[in-house]
């Protein structure tokens, strides 16, 4: 199976410069709310559209067409279609797949500097960075994320960077 390309961020940086890069995993990762569908008992999600802070178990039904404001205090409630989602802080239980390893390489490493950042990979983020400094000026590097999950699945992100 082919990597599958997750974003590619192009930035400029002066020469002097030393900045941190990074890639937010966490949605890729995350089982999410779906409109007019089934979800069973203690099945826990993110919301879809609004990140809230929390993740919610599901008491088991059909959800509505519209996605619920989901409520944002633990143990609280929310009504969608015919089940009602419970509110509760970060366990991971939402994650379908988490952050295993991450690689980090410069197309053409020549004079820029590459410190790869141990990932995030906690219940709520699913990150990986890098910081970048150096390089030619009037150069531009593409630098590649490759991640590896816990069930074998490969990701890639990209930074272009123009050195000015």
């Amino acid at each position: 199976m082919p990597k599958k390309c997750l974003e590619v961020l192009k930035r400029c940086q002066s020469v002097d410069a030393r900045l941190q890069y990074g890639f937010d995993w966490t949605r890729e990762f995350s089982r999410r709310w779906v409109r007019d569908h089934p979800f069973d008992l203690g099945i826990v999600i993110r919301p879809e559209t609004i990140p809230t802070g929390y993740e919610y178990i599901s008491s088991g039904g059909q959800t509505g067409a519209e996605e619920p404001l989901f409520k944002i205090t633990a143990g609280s409630t929310t009504r969608d279609g015919s089940l009602v989602w419970t509110a509760q802080a970060y366990t991971g239980d939402s994650l379908m797949d988490q952050i295993l390893s991450d690689t980090w390489t410069a197309s053409d490493p020549t004079g820029l500097t590459v410190e790869a950042q141990s990932p995030i990979n906690s219940a709520g983020l699913q990150q990986t960075s890098v910081i970048l400094s150096e390089g030619v000026a009037g150069v531009t590097y593409v630098v590649e994320n490759e991640v590896v999950t816990d069930l074998g699945y490969e990701y890639m992100a990209r930074i272009i960077l123009t050195i000015e």
